[in-house]
């Protein structure tokens, strides 16, 4: 901090420091600090897991550094969900008794887990509908082996959809306890919508939303409402002729200065990226 500040201490009846008082222009650089010190942390660690160099923003000669993080293929490396699904991918779903198949038609299927050493064996287990895509799968514990806390930790299914709409409901709504176990749980949200994403995220995560267009919206899913089903609110406002093409929590990927895309209040206009 390169900032000097003038704290002002309160003391207790031995002399010993026990507050800091700021003035409020200087308390509010300590916060902008502290800040974009996160913002480095998070780059770093980003770039840590992507194997990418480490670099400075500016090149040797003073040139603008042009990373092909920039590129929005290798920026936002996301798969279409009604394509080619998405599940756990290091198989968690294993380890629970109860697991949750969440489609494209707006259903959701629970099946006891009978040792399942596949997610294909697992999917042949299922009566689905005709040519039901399977979009998501979770594995969960039965309702009354969750505590309060444990089932607020649980977080929301958080589903987006190609025109622009999220859906947020309670995670705890689809588990089922032991003395009701219904196989099948119908018009979670209308399959017409087209559902792009499907996630279990906790309460506070922060989201992007990336249209075809190349347009990108940040937001947080605290700003949502939860809904038991229906077509959720919408997020981003778009261009005619314009779709959803995924979203992405905003701590999976690298988006150079988030903030610009950053929206307090939706629904919004995405900026280019």
């Amino acid at each position: 901090m390169n900032r000097v500040i003038h704290p002002h201490y309160i003391t207790d009846e031995h002399g010993e420091r026990i507050s800091v008082v700021l003035p409020i222009r200087q308390w509010q650089n300590v916060l902008g600090e502290l800040e974009e010190l996160d913002k480095l942390i998070r780059l770093y660690d980003q770039l840590k897991v992507r194997n990418e160099p480490i670099a400075n923003e500016n090149t040797t000669d003073g040139s603008k550094n042009e990373s092909s993080l920039t590129d929005l293929n290798q920026l936002l490396p996301v798969e279409k969900l009604l394509s080619s699904g998405s599940f756990d991918p290091d198989e968690e779903w294993k380890a629970y008794p109860i697991i949750l198949l969440f489609t494209a038609n707006g259903n959701v299927y629970r099946v006891k887990n009978q040792g399942f050493r596949s997610l294909r064996q697992l999917k042949e287990s299922v009566d689905f509908e005709p040519e039901e895509e399977c979009l998501y799968v979770k594995g969960v514990k039965y309702g009354d082996d969750y505590s309060e806390d444990e089932l607020f930790e649980l977080g929301y299914l958080v589903m987006a959809f190609k025109y622009g709409n999220v859906l947020k409901t309670e995670m705890g709504k689809y588990i089922p306890s032991r003395g009701s176990f219904k196989r099948k749980v119908t018009k979670v949200f209308d399959p017409e919508l087209e559902c792009v994403f499907m996630r279990c995220l906790v309460y506070d995560a922060r989201l992007a939303v990336i249209s075809n267009e190349g347009l990108m919206l940040v937001f947080n899913i605290s700003s949502l409402m939860a809904h038991s089903t229906g077509r959720g609110r919408q997020v981003m406002n778009l261009k005619e002729g314009d779709t959803i093409r995924t979203m992405e929590e905003v701590s999976k990927v690298y988006i150079e200065n988030p903030e610009r895309y950053y929206r307090s209040t939706i629904p919004a206009v995405g900026s280019p990226i």
